[in-house]
Formats: C-alpha cells, sequence, structure tokens
C-alpha cells in the first residue's frame, strides 16, 4: 500500500467515525448516555487517527488511543448498570 493510498484509507475511516458519531446522537432520545459515550469515542477515534495521519507527537495518539478505550469501557459499564440500554 502507497502512502497516498493509506492517506485516502484514514480519511475514509475518519469520515466514517463522524458518521458513526452523528448516527448514535440521532439515538440519544432512545439509548440516553449510552449513545453520548459511543459517540465521543467516535469523535476520540477520529480525532486519534487525524493526529495519526498528521504524524503529530506518539504521545497525543497514544493519550487519544487511551481515551477511546476508557470511553469504551464507560459505555460497557453504563450498559451493564442499566438494563434498559443494552438495546
Amino acid at each position: 500500500m502507497s502512502p497516498e493510498q493509506f492517506d485516502l484509507f484514514l480519511l475514509c475511516a475518519i469520515g466514517i467515525c463522524a458518521l458513526g458519531a452523528v448516527m448514535n446522537l440521532a439515538m440519544i432520545k432512545r439509548r440516553g448516555t449510552s449513545a453520548i459515550l459511543l459517540s465521543l469515542a467516535f469523535l476520540f477515534l477520529g480525532v486519534t487517527m487525524e493526529l495519526y495521519r498528521s504524524m503529530q507527537s506518539k504521545v497525543l495518539t497514544g493519550i487519544g488511543s487511551l481515551a477511546v478505550v476508557a470511553l469504551l469501557l464507560a459505555d460497557a459499564a453504563f450498559r451493564q448498570s442499566n438494563p434498559r440500554s443494552k438495546r
């Protein structure tokens, strides 16, 4: 894969993350806090990929990755504690 193709791949993935964030926010009335957490996770994932694409420091990319993991774990914990939002 050439660098241009990889750059295009990352741009497409960032776009998909933005779409995922918008779709989760559209379901906010039905899913509540879980939709907000997943939207934030999608946004942080997109920002992390943009940081990687623009060759920012590895520390910032690592912090973004940890934020994504923390948001996904928070969403899983919230769904476990709130049976109404499991769907």
